[in-house]
């Protein structure tokens, strides 16, 4: 960071479960755990074995930790999970989506300013590798985050009719941004940076 500048601030302490944003593919493919049966004239809502895979289970873990209001790695791969799953209903101004980008607006700009205190040789790792997008290179992560977060507040303080359709790449990079900063963190968590 630049001297004179104020710290961004760091992610909370969180709960570290044994599978998490810089580990979750580390799983076997399926794993077995139990549910509770919608009760039916059969059953009476017992519970029952079902295969879930590690991207589900993941996804589990990140709702859970948005619905808990957490600031937490799982929390911001949440984010980009929503994101890189509804880059459609962006493009098409959802309404549904413009309330949920309200909602996660605190975390959001939260999870941008974490990206910016990440370093340059971590994003480029992380690039080389394949784990993020090229177009995270184009500047620091630094200036990066900065950009980024002028996007964001233009689009929170000036929403028009199409504003979040005009800002369908702003999203998708934030969404990059988000997840790497969840796997790196996680990842330095678990001894891994």
């Amino acid at each position: 960071m630049s001297e004179g500048q104020p710290r961004l601030p760091q992610p909370e302490s969180y709960q570290l479960r044994p599978y998490g944003p810089s580990n979750y593919e580390e799983r076997p493919e399926q794993t077995t755990t139990i549910i509770e049966k919608a009760p039916t004239p059969n059953n009476k809502g017992e519970k029952a074995f079902a295969n879930i895979d590690a991207m589900t289970a993941m996804q589990q873990q990140a709702e859970t930790a948005l619905n808990n209001g957490e600031k937490s790695p799982d929390a911001l791969w949440g984010i980009w999970d929503k994101l890189s799953a509804n880059a459609g209903k962006i493009s098409n101004n959802d309404p549904e989506m413009k309330d949920w980008l309200s909602f996660h607006r605190n975390l959001i700009q939260e999870g941008i300013n974490r990206y910016g205190t990440i370093s340059p040789e971590i994003v480029r790792k992380f690039v080389t590798e394949g784990k993020s997008h090229p177009r995270l290179l184009a500047e620091s992560p630094e200036q990066t985050a900065q950009t980024k977060l002028g996007n964001v507040n233009s689009y929170y303080e000036f929403q028009a009719d199409d504003s979040l359709s005009k800002s369908s790449d702003t999203w998708d990079t934030v969404g990059y941004m988000l997840r790497l900063t969840a796997e790196y963190e996680d990842g330095k968590a678990r001894g891994k940076y």
